[in-house]
């Protein structure tokens, strides 16, 4: 039976998609993820202010291992 996850991540603004997927693949590879798709929400701003930061770029990523 496959696990089925789903982690939505949050980079800060100036990080740009690319650099984020790559972030993300990175992190996957070294947990052996088999099956993973990506989603970008695009910029998005915070419920609440994190390190003075009002804004970041939200990624959701679904998981099967």
């Amino acid at each position: 039976m496959d696990k089925k996850y789903e982690i939505v991540v949050i980079f800060p603004p100036e990080t740009t998609e690319k650099s984020a997927e790559e972030s993300v693949a990175e992190w996957l590879g070294k947990v052996k993820a088999t099956d993973v798709k990506t989603e970008s929400w695009g910029k998005k701003p915070l419920s609440y202010q994190i390190k003075k930061q009002t804004e970041g770029l939200y990624l959701t990523l679904f998981i099967s291992k």
